[in-house]
């Protein structure tokens, strides 16, 4: 990394150091590539999120060899979920065999800050600790390189990547389209015990006054993220959510107090971005937001930065810019997203009779649906990594048993 008192060069620049900019420095930074990661915020806070994590986001990371024994260790498996409708029909969306799980629960400042803490270590990462004011393309004949101003430095780099979330400012000249009714999430996070063993199921409640969302993080945690109509009246209060959720883990076992809890988030509906060759890469969030549904968002940061990835390596090679090969490599995968929270918003959201029918008669069917939908996501395609086998290994034996675990 070449700096002075008021400047950095560097080969790639990341603005925002969770999961997927750290992990995108990480693999940019094994390759011997000059990254600076540009985070404004102290690493370890948490935000509103429901905190699953999907297998094919653990195949990205496992490929990538930062799938750690301690991140499983502090990680809680899920095998599918369990949804309660507002008339008290409940429905089971799940592997029956024990060896099949669709994810895990995990703590985002427990995942985000070993992921960051990898990157960091390599030689050629750095972070700085400054908010981005604004940033340009400058473009001198055949070379383009980018100029990123930030307090009281100038940074250059010819690769950028935005990956700090879908409403950054830094984002206001790239227009979002947005799906679906407005919400917003609220999430609270729980210490206690289960009179049993924890769930081995993401729990959906429908309420009146929204979705919520049971995530297992351990024997003696878990996450409730509610999601809430931006149009509700009377919009409910930090008291009334507590007391719809002491209501809802009395019923299922949980005793314990709530440890924190995180207001006033972002609308959380689904959004996208179309970017142009004269825009920086974005991942994760700021490209897509997507609907929330069992630990996408997090596969869909992962899987965007391992493109970014590739795309950037070719275009230090080459000199130019692969945005828009970026951009249409992005959408095989998106398509999976997508079609799994259309369904989700279905049965969760628009509450579609026709799904929720089927869900109630026939849920095999609905979660054979699911995955092998699922099954459609693009496998991991980093190079020379550890891990790569025993990814495909494991999603062999997951996909032997998408018919044998909802029969």
């Amino acid at each position: 990394m070449v700096q002075s008192e008021n400047s950095f060069d560097a080969d790639v620049v990341i603005v925002g150091g969770s999961l997927s900019g750290a992990f995108l420095a990480h693999q940019l930074g094994r390759r011997g590539l000059r990254v600076l990661i540009i985070e404004q915020r102290s690493p370890g806070q948490r935000k509103a999120c429901g905190e699953g994590l999907s297998y094919l986001g653990i195949g990205y990371l496992k490929a990538a060899g930062l799938w750690t024994p301690e991140l499983e260790q502090r990680s809680q498996p899920y095998r599918g979920y369990a949804i309660n409708q507002k008339n008290g029909v409940s429905s089971d969306l799940a592997y029956e065999s024990e060896r099949c799980q669709l994810g895990v629960g995990i703590l985002r400042t427990v995942i985000d800050a070993e992921v960051l803490s990898k990157a960091l270590a390599l030689p050629s990462v750095e972070l700085l600790r400054t908010r981005v004011l604004s940033y340009q393309k400058i473009t001198r004949g055949s070379e383009e390189h980018y100029e990123i101003s930030c307090h009281k430095k100038i940074v250059t780099s010819k690769g950028f990547v935005l990956a700090c979330g879908h409403e950054s400012s830094l984002l206001s000249t790239i227009p979002a389209k947005k799906k679906g009714e407005p919400r917003y999430g609220v999430s609270f996070w729980m210490k206690g015990s289960w009179q049993a063993s924890a769930p081995e199921r993401v729990s959906i409640f429908h309420k009146d006054i929204g979705q919520f969302i049971i995530t297992p993080l351990s024997e003696t945690m878990l996450n409730v993220s509610v999601m809430l109509s931006s149009n509700s009246k009377p919009k409910p209060g930090p008291e009334d959510l507590r007391a719809v959720i002491a209501d809802i883990l009395e019923s299922q076992g949980f005793t314990g107090r709530i440890e924190e809890a995180q207001y006033g988030a972002a609308a959380i509906n689904s959004s996208r971005r179309t970017i142009t060759k004269r825009d920086p890469y974005l991942i994760g969030d700021a490209i897509e937001r997507i609907d929330p549904i069992g630990g996408m968002g997090m596969t869909h940061g992962l899987y965007t930065a391992s493109l970014a990835l590739g795309c950037l390596i070719k275009q230090l090679e080459q000199g130019k810019s692969m945005v828009l090969a970026y951009q249409r490599a992005r959408l095989r995968g998106v398509v999976v997203l997508r079609l799994l929270t259309a369904l989700s918003y279905s049965l969760n959201v628009s509450q579609s009779f026709p799904i929720r029918l089927l869900v109630r008669v026939a849920p095999a069917t609905v979660f054979r649906m699911l995955t092998l939908i699922s099954s459609l996501f693009p496998e991991p395609a980093l190079s020379e990594q550890p891990g790569i086998a025993e990814v495909e290994e494991q999603s062999q034996v997951v996909q032997n048993h998408f018919l044998e675990g909802v029969s």
